[in-house]
């Protein structure tokens, strides 16, 4: 893995506040709804091009194992799942239901030339989609064991498991 947080690491960040984690990915699913009903047909003699005008932002569901090689490792990712747990928590408000929205770049495929073709003058390419976490589950691997530091236990391996619901306007006309 690079030591670069922009190039091998899965960042997740709200305002000033950054979580970024080594991920090994076990699973990524895309889902995005296209309503037929709304789409126009143009076809000719050598075309068949089909423009929708309904469609819902995707929404990604993805599992990634996390491992620690050292103490100080083990601590950290500790340390940014509680960060992570604190972004994905709404605020508390008096009078409205609030959505709690934060950044995610999945730095090894949000990257130059690859899955949505983003290049580095691409706002996504910077800071990430704008997302709302649906599902967080933090699943840790018991075999692997733990760091025993100053009577703390530290996962040497855990498995992260989330959905996120795009909530980003500008990656609408990019997905089609």
């Amino acid at each position: 893995y690079l030591q670069n947080k922009n190039i091998g690491y899965i960042l997740f960040s709200k305002f000033d506040h950054e979580a970024y984690f080594k991920p090994f990915i076990k699973s990524l699913s895309i889902e995005r709804k296209v309503d037929q009903k709304n789409s126009l047909v143009m076809e000719s003699l050598t075309q068949h091009n089909k423009l929708h005008f309904d469609t819902q932002l995707p929404s990604f569901s993805m599992s990634f194992v996390v491992l620690a090689v050292n103490e100080f490792e083990a601590k950290r990712n500790h340390y940014f799942i509680q960060k992570l747990m604190r972004m994905v928590y709404p605020e508390k408000t008096k009078t409205t239901t609030s959505k709690n929205y934060l950044y995610v770049k999945f730095s090894n495929i949000f990257y130059s030339g690859t899955l949505f073709g983003l290049d580095y003058r691409s706002k996504l390419f910077n800071k990430g989609l704008r997302c709302n976490c649906t599902k967080v589950n933090v699943v840790p691997d018991i075999p692997s064991g733990f760091f025993d530091v100053d009577k703390m236990l530290f996962m040497k391996r855990f498995t992260l498991n989330f959905s996120l619901e795009v909530v980003d306007k500008s990656l609408n006309m990019r997905l089609q």
